[in-house]
């Protein structure tokens, strides 16, 4: 998966923009995850995975980084039991 395609599963599945991603994340402008969607940037940084892991805590780092393995360390079903 590309660096593309993990943002985008992000936007999706929390049915957010890039621009609100970017808020969550505390940057104040969100050119970093555009420039990422447009293919400007190829790959998450780690400075880019720690503040999306810190902001959405249940996403998993090594996939982030690296497009493999799970997304979620865990889904909001599992924290309820």
């Amino acid at each position: 998966m590309t660096a593309k395609e993990v943002i985008n599963a992000i936007l999706m599945q929390e049915n957010i923009t890039g621009s609100q991603l970017a808020k969550d994340m505390g940057l104040s402008r969100p050119q970093a995850v555009y420039d990422i969607l447009n293919g400007k940037v190829l790959k998450v940084s780690a400075r880019m995975a720690n503040l999306i892991h810190t902001s959405k805590p249940m996403y998993n780092i090594d996939w982030l980084l690296t497009g493999e393995g799970n997304c979620l360390l865990y889904t909001s079903d599992a924290a309820d039991e």
